[in-house]
């Protein structure tokens, strides 16, 4: 302390008053700092709970497409009207596109990725096992070419029920696992707030309490070293100045 005492003494005015000024900014920059470090945090983890979100949606709307297409092929199968196809092969022509987008947006999570490709898997064995075969015989039965007892038949066979229900409990694993980022996401979100609540008031404090003592310290050994300047010229000014 004595050393840092003398140092401040000897320096120029100007140079204590900046030191003083410099020492308040300085900590007020680190707290800033600190504030916009946690904030971008924030913003980070609210970008993963939107991202999150849109790929529940998405799989939410795969999951609508597959309730359309089996809605579709089972009112074709019962009654041969083609207009129950359309919802069919709408929902057929945007299927790739759409599995392909969610694949790519949770890219970062090979689990899910994998749970995706099983779900296209099944999609394209329910096609080509079930829908296309009930189709395809119908047509047939409208022509004439075919016995309604092999629609009967189809009409009965699970398999296609067994599918279907496999990609519905696929699909609700990947919206829970979604959900549950969600959660962590939030948590997360929500200790960078109060971090930076923390990180603000107690920085704040800190700061303002090093400012007052930097202020008060040096206006101390300023106002000494003034004192000891006075009473030297006083001291002149009596006649008592002595030389060595």
């Amino acid at each position: 302390m004595p050393s840092l005492n003398r140092w401040f003494d000897d320096i120029s005015i100007t140079k204590k008053l900046l030191l003083s000024f410099s020492v308040p900014v300085l900590l007020m920059f680190v707290v800033s700092v600190a504030v916009f470090q946690n904030t971008q945090s924030m913003v980070e983890d609210a970008r993963w709970v939107e991202h999150t979100h849109k790929a529940i949606g998405r799989a939410q709307e795969l999951l609508s497409l597959t309730v359309d297409m089996e809605t579709g092929k089972r009112g074709f199968l019962l009654t041969g009207d083609e207009v129950f196809l359309e919802p069919f092969h709408l929902s057929l022509e945007v299927w790739d596109k759409k599995i392909t987008t969610l694949s790519k947006q949770v890219s970062d999570n090979p689990v899910q990725v994998e749970r995706l490709s099983r779900i296209d898997n099944l999609h394209n064995t329910w096609l080509r096992d079930v829908a296309d075969k009930v189709i395809i015989q119908r047509r047939l039965l409208e022509n004439g070419l075919a016995e309604p007892d092999s629609i009967q038949d189809l009409a009965q066979q699970k398999e296609g029920k067994r599918i279907i229900d496999e990609m519905r409990v696929e699909f609700a694993t990947f919206i829970q696992i979604e959900q549950q980022l969600i959660t962590i996401r939030s948590e997360a979100s929500s200790q960078s707030a109060n971090q930076t609540s923390l990180v603000l008031l107690f920085g704040t404090l800190f700061a303002a309490l090093i400012s007052l003592f930097v202020a008060g310290w040096s206006s101390k050994r300023v106002k000494q070293r003034m004192d000891t300047l006075i009473s030297a010229t006083q001291q002149v000014a009596k006649g008592s100045f002595k030389m060595d």
